[in-house]
């Protein structure tokens, strides 16, 4: 009722401050909107029984006396609020889904409360741990139980299982970026994970299922790539999966249908028959044998290579890398343990790591190369994050703006080897951080096999740029 107003968009406006947080802004909005509403609409109950009291004229009326008008006004009602009905029957049931499929990303100075807001993609905290909380403990905040963007559990009476704090330290927060609280759709069901598990999808662009919506369309939908032990594009295969996702889980929210059990093939068929039918031939490539080596940053310029290494959700996973200068010498490095949900998030965490170390060093220019793609479609693009690894995005961006001179290169994996190196090293870790002046006698060797311009062989098609 109220969106349908003229007048409605002018007391949001008026309402609403830019230089605000959310919580005024949204008190703020309530009072302004409870006095609009009773000036524009009134009392609703003196209203409503004037209605009703209408409505038992024309039907009594109807009753001893009916006429094609009174009639006609009857079928007119019936037919009004059969369609209310139904409306706000679908209203009601896209609630319920939106409450159980939505979650808060913390923001830098979160408001959230630690046990009974949902943060986790797996519920409140307080859903899932048993037995009374002290008062105190009861009324803990997220900025209770964090410092210095890590977290900080040591107020915590209640015990916690493995699987609980492993979701809890997998959710990244702010160390340099600044946004507010924000809510977020939970990414995947089981089922639309099964159903890219088994699509072929490149492993070049498996992190992006861990980014953002928008960025996530945006590398996969753009994809050159083949799908894995395929013949056709994984662009195609991608839109129309996603297509698809999105009609199974309309049939099953609203007409309680199961998921289809073939539905990959079902979307493999369909591919087959656009690409055959409409998409280019010209696309097709021919492989070849590929010379791979790590290159020396240009003079003056320091170059620094991070990598991830994802061990999966639950399992310690690491993060690693190392800065060199236009001679190919040894700089600083770093290898790091951590709890993650995706290889992306390893990916970003290694880059925000590795950037906090160039700044500490203040050069003038720095070349970053990453074996991940996706990590740099999504720090290449100008689209708002809103999603699990928001906050690592914006940091790395931040710190991206500091640096005086800076460029951002893909290379292949091959010619990533000492930063792959290092992100094992902080896998194989206690959980701790590392922070090595001196090269790791492990990564020695593949340093000096950087240093003597050494190449790998790797089978891929040809490109003009990248190492």
């Amino acid at each position: 009722m109220w969106m349908s107003h003229p007048l409605f968009s002018g007391v949001v406006r008026d309402s609403w401050a830019d230089n605000l947080r959310l919580k005024p802004n949204v008190e703020s909005f309530t009072a302004d909107v409870k006095i609009w509403n009773k000036e524009v609409f009134g009392n609703l109950f003196h209203r409503k029984k004037r209605v009703e009291a209408r409505l038992r004229g024309v039907q009594t009326s109807l009753a001893t006396c009916p006429s094609d008008h009174l009639l006609l006004l009857e079928a007119q009602r019936q037919t009004k609020s059969s369609r209310q009905s139904r409306v706000w029957a679908a209203v009601e049931k896209g609630k319920v889904i939106c409450d159980k499929g939505a979650k808060w990303i913390i923001g830098s100075h979160s408001s959230l409360r630690f046990w009974h807001d949902k943060w986790l993609n797996i519920g409140t905290l307080r859903s899932l741990v048993e037995g009374p909380l002290t008062s105190g403990e009861d009324n803990l905040m997220i900025t209770d139980v964090t410092a210095n963007g890590s977290w900080d559990l040591h107020l915590l009476s209640v015990p916690l299982s493995p699987f609980i704090l492993n979701a809890i330290h997998a959710t990244t927060l702010r160390r340099f970026s600044v946004k507010e609280d924000q809510l977020s759709w939970i990414s995947s069901t089981n089922v639309a994970q099964e159903f890219w598990r088994l699509a072929g999808c490149p492993p070049q662009v498996q992190a992006s299922f861990s980014g953002g919506l928008v960025d996530w369309l945006q590398v996969n939908a753009h994809s050159p790539l083949r799908a894995v032990h395929k013949d056709y594009p994984w662009k195609c295969f991608f839109l129309f999966g996603v297509w698809n996702l999105w009609l199974q889980c309309n049939r099953k929210a609203f007409k309680q249908q199961e998921a289809s059990l073939n539905l990959v093939q079902a979307v493999e068929m369909q591919v087959r028959e656009f690409f055959y039918c409409v998409a280019n031939q010209d696309e097709i490539r021919n492989k070849e044998i590929l010379h791979v080596r790590w290159s020396k940053p240009g003079d003056g310029w320091l170059k620094l290579n991070t990598d991830g290494s994802f061990g999966g959700e639950g399992v310690n996973s690491g993060c690693g890398g190392l800065i060199r200068d236009s001679n190919g010498l040894w700089i600083r490095g770093f290898a790091k343990t951590m709890v993650v949900n995706s290889s992306l998030a390893s990916e970003m965490w290694a880059l925000r790591e590795g950037l906090t170390l160039c700044l500490d060093l203040q050069p003038q220019a720095v070349e970053i190369e990453l074996d991940a793609t996706a990590a740099i479609s999504i720090l290449s693009g100008n689209s708002n994050t809103n999603g699990d690894l928001s906050g690592l995005v914006d940091d790395c961006r931040d710190l991206l703006l500091q640096l005086p001179q800076v460029r951002m290169l893909h290379c292949y994996r091959e010619a990533n080897s000492c930063a792959d190196a290092l992100a094992r090293l902080g896998a194989a870790g206690d959980g701790g951080d590392s922070y090595f002046v001196t090269p790791p006698h492990s990564v020695i060797p593949l340093l000096n096999f950087d240093f003597l311009g050494k190449h790998r062989s790797r089978l891929g098609s040809p490109r003009t740029s990248g190492h």
